[in-house]
């Protein structure tokens, strides 16, 4: 994703589900483009058939306070 978008991110596992995992992506600028390269990227990877929920991802998004 650095590569396509210039946003650095971290992975992050549920300690009691390791197989829960959590991504966090900072300082992503343009929302919309981000959003849209992910699901590109996810879709290009194949990573989709491993996800729960018939590879649908589950996207929450924070600002600081």
């Amino acid at each position: 994703m650095c590569t396509m978008t210039g946003v650095n991110a971290r992975l992050m596992t549920k300690v009691t589900e390791p197989l829960l995992w959590m991504e966090v992506y900072e300082d992503i600028g343009e929302q919309d483009s981000f959003l849209r390269a992910m699901g590109q990227c996810v879709q290009a990877s194949g990573l989709g058939q491993w996800l729960a929920d018939s590879g649908k991802r589950h996207t929450e998004i924070f600002q600081c306070a």
